[in-house]
This record gives structure tokens, sequence and C-alpha cells, in this order.
């Protein structure tokens, strides 16, 4: 009996130890105690960017804006009297950007600031989608526990092994669509809600809550930016909403959309809402590239990869080219 007390008095105190240890750890990521993100930041930058005390241009995006050739390099290099620093860090929301951006923002006195959204899945990263019926029991717990300890997302992204790609290679690299071959997390998502993107793109039931949970928490990131810094927020549409082929294969995925028409129309609720609802920062401008997207696949090459939600190399040529024509012609 003794063996075992003993053995229930350390378990115990293991795991109050764990949980002090992590609830520090959570409290030191959501108030940037440390840079988190150095490793990161470092892959996509220049040393003279990141060792800089001001830089023109600030950017804050996800897994869209830090691949190999992606189009703030692009900018770069075409604008080479400009300045950039990319603090883009795939599989991050908003509410990561808000743990480190106030510090950044002020030690790198930017004139001007890009934010990118992504239509995807940017209101999930404020709160998952959860189903307990169809999705595993671990899933469900690592989306709940995520969606109040932010820093559950910085480990498992270090637990999986962070990199650039963001994806299988030969996935990648198929020009033909396959189901088994689609990366796993969207169809996972269509299998957890199937009409989660039509909610999202269409702002609708549960999703205008996490709407207008989004909209609070990109107050907050505006906030902290100096009246004087231009703002330039830029708004990636998922695939499904750039042309058929990518509509029908999210219905072999699992998708259900109630109407394809507010689905792919270039004024949609999403970006039209957030037009409006931020519309009294005179320093912010809202840049919609989801026209020009539709008129390159139609007219030239596949934007996005076939067989995985993000842009292929023409699309960061074509995102590339969007801002060089809007943002950089002003």
């Amino acid at each position: 009996m003794s063996y075992i007390k003993k053995f229930a008095k350390g378990f115990v105190q293991l795991v109050i130890i764990s949980c002090i240890t992590f609830l520090l750890f959570e409290v030191a990521y959501r108030y940037g105690v440390i840079d988190f993100y150095k490793a990161e930041i470092k892959v996509l930058n220049p040393n003279n960017s990141i060792e800089s005390t001001s830089v023109d241009y600030l950017v804050f995006g996800d897994s869209f804006s830090t691949p190999t050739g992606n189009y703030v390099d692009r900018l770069r290099s075409k604008h080479t009297e400009k300045s950039f620093l990319n603090l883009s860090i795939p599989g991050t929301g908003i509410k990561q950007v808000n743990t480190f951006a106030k510090k950044k923002i002020k030690r790198y006195n930017p004139t001007h600031i890009i934010y990118q959204v992504y239509i995807g899945n940017d209101l999930l990263d404020v709160r998952h989608v959860s189903n307990w019926e169809t999705i595993s029991f671990a899933r469900n717990i690592y989306w709940k526990t995520t969606d109040y300890m932010w820093s559950g997302v910085y480990i498992n992204q270090k637990l999986k092994g962070l990199n650039r790609s963001k994806g299988n290679t030969h996935a990648l690299k198929k020009e033909t669509f396959s189901k088994v071959s689609y990366a796993k997390r969207q169809g996972l998502l269509f299998h957890t809600d199937a009409n989660y993107l039509y909610k999202t793109i269409t702002v609708q039931e549960d999703f205008l809550n996490r709407y207008n949970v989004w909209k609070e928490e990109l107050r907050s990131f505006l906030e902290v930016i100096p009246s004087d810094v231009k703002v330039s927020i830029v708004f990636i549409p998922h695939e499904a909403q750039v042309h058929d082929r990518y509509y029908h294969h999210m219905l072999a995925l699992g998708a259900q959309f109630d109407d394809k028409e507010n689905v792919q129309k270039d004024d949609y609720e999403f970006y039209r809402k957030a037009v409006i609802d931020f519309k009294m920062f005179d320093n912010v401008s809202f840049y919609n590239p989801l026209a020009f997207l539709k008129q390159k696949e139609a007219t030239e090459h596949r934007v996005y990869y076939t067989n995985d939600p993000h842009f292929s190399d023409q699309g960061q040529i074509a995102l590339y080219e969007f801002l060089d024509t809007t943002i950089f012609d002003k």
C-alpha cells in the first residue's frame, strides 16, 4: 500500500507541476515575454532587415506569405529602394499575431503595414469547429483546448516540425485532383462541418459570432499602430471562390454550399462587412484580389495547387502583380 500511496502522491505532484509549467508557458506566450518566432522570421528575411530599427513595409501573414518565391520576396526584389520585413508565421491567426505585433511595430517603426487575411481559416483561428460524432476525440480536444490555450498551436507546430512548403511535395506537383492526395486538413474541416466555408464567406449562423471575435482582435491590432502608418489589409480568397474547378473539388471533399453565387461573387459578405466595420480607421485600406485572381485563373495558369488550398507559384506571382499595381502604384 505504501508503494501505491507514494506513486499516487508522485503522480499528483507531477500533474500539478505540469499544469503550472504549462500555465506559465501560456502567459509567456500570450505576452510575448520571449521572441517565440525568432527562427521562423530569420528564415524569411535578410539579416539587414531583421537588425534594422526602421523598415518601410512590415508584413503580417500566415502560410500564404511564407513559401519560397512568395509575394513578399517578389516585392522586395522589385522595389529594391524599399525595405521589407516579413513576419508571417504559418498556422497562426489574429490572436497569435496580437501576441507579438505591438512589440514588432515599436521595434521596427514601419511606414506601411500589410496584414494578410485568408478566408479559408481565419475565422476558425478565433474559434475552431468541433464535432464529437464525426472526428476523433483527440482532434476535438486539441481544437477545444487551443481556443483557450493559444500556445498549444505553437507547441503543435514545433512538434510537427514547421516548414515553409506546408504540405506533401508529391501532392503539390500532381496536376490531377485526387481526394486521397488532397491536403488532409481541408477534408477534415468539411467532415467536421460541411457548411463551414459557406458560413465563413457569407458570415452566417455561428460564424457571425466568430467574425465578431475576429473583428475585435483585428481592432486591437489596428489600435496599436500609429495613425501616420498606412495599413493595407489584403484578403486572400479560398480557391472555391476563384473558379468552378476548385469549387467542385471542394464538393468532392465533402463541402456543402447553399448558393454558388454567394460563394463566388466578388463583393462577398466577409470582405464587404470588414470594409464597413473598419471605416473609422483613416489609415487603413482594404484590398480584394478576387476578381484579379479569377482573370488570371481563366486566362493564364492555375493560381492554386490542384491538391492543396495554397497558392501555386503562379498564384504567388498573381498576388505580387496585384499588390504591385495597387498598393505600390499609389
